[in-house]
């Protein structure tokens, strides 16, 4: 009697999770985020032992001075829209203001573009100049590690776009498990074609952007497969001062 009272109960909470809901969306939105940044924590702990072992200490060591570099850099790009976008993108859904939707999507991802490629341009002619008053060591790997702002900029805001529709596979899936692998499976394929040698921290730079492109268009085929909004029958409205009201204090606090 026990047995079938607990299987009941047991059957009733498994339904009223499948069934539409804010508790259900929250619950199975926090589980699709608990796997996801497990299997990304586990991903990312492999690479990172691999890429020290193949790499070595020297390579490895500046491949992610340079990455975190990168990451910093991204964030200030993003000028807090990725933080933003989570305050934005469910309030226009939820009111079907799809004028301002629009216009909140297009206008982030411009600025951010706009942004993290002047950054990495300055950046690119500072290093570039200084290499003609000094010599650089790793000048390729520096040059690749600064373009690999941009990239990340636009998949910070494509995943919190996916985020801010409630797609949060589609979100952290590519992001956490997708890209590590893909980086992984290329160093792999070119340090056993190498005859053990060490790899290049250039070489690594560049897979890294070769899966932030791989990552971005998955993201954006979500992104438009989810949000299909007419591009000549809406117009876009643009409030870029209350978006940046909101969205440079979010920048502060990551940034400190």
């Amino acid at each position: 009697m026990m047995t079938d009272k607990k299987q009941w109960s047991i059957k009733s909470i498994i339904g009223k999770l499948r069934k539409p809901g804010m508790v259900s969306t929250l619950v199975r939105g926090s589980g699709v985020v608990f796997i996801s940044k497990g299997l990304g924590v586990g991903f990312g702990f492999f690479l990172q032992l691999l890429l020290a072992r193949w790499m070595g200490a020297s390579q490895y060591g500046f491949y992610v001075y340079i990455l975190s570099w990168a990451t910093l850099g991204a964030m200030i790009a993003g000028l807090g829209f990725g933080s933003g976008l989570l305050r934005f993108v469910p309030e226009y859904k939820t009111i079907q203001d799809e004028s301002r939707l629009k216009g909140v999507l297009q206008g982030s991802l411009g600025i951010s573009i706009l942004a993290s490629v002047a950054i990495a341009l300055i950046a690119t002619g500072v290093v570039l100049w200084h290499s003609t008053q000094n010599p650089i060591e790793n000048l390729p790997a520096i040059i690749l590690g600064i373009w690999v702002i941009p990239f990340l900029t636009i998949n910070t805001l494509s995943m919190s776009m996916l985020r801010g529709i409630r797609k949060m596979t589609a979100a952290y899936i590519p992001s956490q498990v997708l890209r590590p692998a893909i980086i992984l499976l290329g160093a792999f394929v070119v340090f056993s074609n190498q005859q053990n040698q060490s790899l290049d921290s250039a070489f690594v730079l560049a897979m890294t952007i070769v899966a932030l492109v791989v990552v971005e268009l998955f993201a954006g085929w979500q992104i438009h497969k989810h949000l299909p909004i007419g591009t000549s029958s809406i117009k876009a409205t643009y409030e870029l001062r209350s978006w940046l009201r909101v969205s440079f204090p979010l920048l502060m606090i990551g940034g400190f």
